[in-house]
């Protein structure tokens, strides 16, 4: 009696063993499932070589193939239908693809059969998707891309003879930029005028002696002469 419980018992322990270990395949079963959509494609270029590719020009697929493919895809048990619908939709939303829908081509089913033209509503659809989604593309590159720092050119509208007064930190760094601008005289110029002319840091005193269109000579009061231009001319 005793050795009847004790066989009893050890079929148990089998059992449960068994029950455990096809769990756990069970477990393996659905861990082993693709649902990476990139890889789920390439699964089915894999499985399916006359009719889905990764690389090179595309073919038009048959329209309704996803029954075919759940069909074949439910026996290996590698892909869920939700996986393979949203990879059949990427898919076919790739550029290569909606570039293959041309006038004249045909689809293809899962094995690669020629089974239906394109019709060209079709053709319209595809061609205009493919320049939405070219545009958005191009849209978020330059988003994307690093804008410039435009720095203004300090010197671009500084005025003829005009100087940039700087101020300076003790480090030697400019902390504020004026601009002084000297008022010139348009009108009223004559020879033997005593005027202000702009030399250097300074204006010199002196008397005009020739103007001859927009040149003017001058005399210093020191005795020198000095041929210059209106502009020079100053208050």
């Amino acid at each position: 009696m005793q050795q009847n419980e004790n066989v009893t018992e050890q079929q148990t322990v089998e059992e449960q063993t068994t029950t455990q270990v096809e769990t756990t395949e069970d477990n393996v079963e659905v861990t082993n499932k693709i649902k990476d959509v990139n890889e789920v494609i390439a699964y089915l270029a894999e499985q399916f070589p006359k009719c889905f590719s990764i690389k090179g020009e595309a073919k038009p697929i048959k329209i309704g193939i996803f029954k075919d493919l759940a069909e074949r895809v439910d026996q290996e048990g590698r892909v869920s239908r939700t996986v393979l619908r949203t990879a059949l939709r990427k898919y076919t939303s790739s550029w290569r693809y909606l570039e293959s829908i041309q006038p004249g081509a045909k689809r293809v089913d899962i094995d690669g059969n020629e089974v239906e033209d394109i019709e060209q509503e079709h053709v319209e659809h595809a061609k205009a998707t493919l320049a939405e989604s070219k545009q958005k593309a191009a849209e978020k590159r330059k988003q994307r891309a690093p804008r410039r720092d435009k720095r203004p050119n300090d010197g671009a509208n500084k005025p003829k003879g005009a100087k940039l007064n700087i101020k300076r930190s003790p480090k030697g760094k400019a902390v504020d930029v004026k601009v002084k601008k000297r008022r010139t005289i348009d009108t009223g110029i004559f020879e033997g005028k005593q005027v202000l002319v702009s030399m250097g840091r300074a204006p010199i005193e002196g008397t005009i002696k020739e103007i001859n269109g927009d040149d003017v000579v001058v005399v210093t009061n020191t005795g020198f002469t000095v041929k210059t231009e209106k502009s020079k001319i100053v208050k």
